[in-house]
């Protein structure tokens, strides 16, 4: 009989493995927060809010379809430095949300938004 304790609170103990958890935990709150964001900035800015939905949410569910083949970039590099990389790049692409500043520029948010997820997929 194994004896060997198993549940959520084990594998917390394990210090790297909690560090890596908890950053998941912190990203993933940031990336709701941004989303949210992101909408409300599209309904105050867009004429046709609609429409502006609709790109944003395809501007960041299309690079989810590309989260498979990113598995073969991802196993020819260290898994840990393509996942610092890729979240260092994120914060500094989240940024450029803050130039959008008219309805003109909402295109940027839609290119934030899809850089945003491809990266993520990583």
């Amino acid at each position: 009989m194994n004896n060997h304790k198993t549940g959520m609170l084990t594998v917390l103990q394990n210090r790297d493995f909690l560090a890596l958890w908890l950053s998941q935990l912190v990203s993933k709150i940031g990336d709701n927060f941004a989303v949210i964001a992101a909408l409300v900035l599209i309904n105050r800015l867009a004429e046709r809010a609609g429409i502006a939905v609709v790109v944003i949410a395809a501007a960041m569910t299309i690079p989810q379809l590309f989260a498979l083949a990113s598995g073969v970039f991802v196993d020819r590099f260290s898994r840990k430095t393509v996942m610092i990389v890729s979240n260092i790049l994120r914060a500094g692409v989240v940024l450029l949300a803050l130039l959008v500043q008219r309805p003109g520029q909402l295109y940027i948010l839609y290119i934030t938004a899809f850089a945003l997820m491809g990266l993520g997929a990583l």
